[in-house]
């Protein structure tokens, strides 16, 4: 009975969270559509209802406190983690992007107070569905790939260092690319992170 604004269409996706040990029990649902000569049992809703609730994003955007600089391929948004028990999220939420195939890459700001050294430090997310990622600072790589698969639950990482790096006073830009997937993962990708922090040397 919820109303789903859209503009020309919509899909809609039903995620199935347990394992086919612990089936998921679907029904079917009818959609109907009026004809000209029947009668609806609902008013129509008034114009000014039906305006405002569509905003188009603009980029730089703040997503779960980290900076994503121009829209990458595939969805990002801020997810509530607080129904995961496998670990606590900083705010209880972490930057969720979905990509769409190895090689998108998202960009990501790192607003140094000061030119010096800054050690990068990042949490990540672990699921069975997330990707391989490679992390490169200002077009240079800075990390090994990382895998961020985990069959048993979603979990945040342990703290992960990025080392120390130059960095010039204001904007510097970490760019996480997907390099990969393990044989073991269902195959989409995906990717999280808690936080993005640095620290001077």
């Amino acid at each position: 009975m919820d109303n789903v604004p859209f503009q020309s269409s919509f899909e809609g996706y039903i995620e199935k969270y347990w394992a086919d040990t612990r089936p998921t029990q679907y029904s079917c649902v009818a959609y109907w559509y009026l004809d000209s000569n029947g009668k609806d049992p609902y008013t129509p809703v008034d114009i000014s209802q039906r305006l405002g609730y569509y905003t188009q994003l603009t980029y730089p955007l703040d997503i779960a406190g980290i900076l994503v600089l121009e829209k990458p391929n595939g969805q990002v948004e801020a997810q509530g983690m607080g129904g995961y028990r496998a670990a606590k999220w900083v705010n209880d939420d972490q930057l969720w992007w979905t990509p769409t195939k190895i090689g998108d890459k998202i960009l990501l700001a790192m607003e140094a107070p000061e030119e010096g050294n800054w050690r990068i430090q990042t949490r990540l997310t672990k699921a069975i569905d997330y990707g391989i990622v490679q992390f490169s600072l200002d077009g240079k790589k800075i990390s090994d790939p990382i895998d961020l698969f985990n069959k048993d639950a979603v979990a945040a990482t342990d703290e992960i260092d990025l080392g120390v790096h130059t960095l010039k006073k204001g904007r510097n830009v970490l760019t996480v690319e997907i390099v990969g997937s393990n044989p073991a993962a269902y195959q989409r990708y995906m990717f999280g992170m808690d936080y993005l922090n640095l620290k001077k040397q």
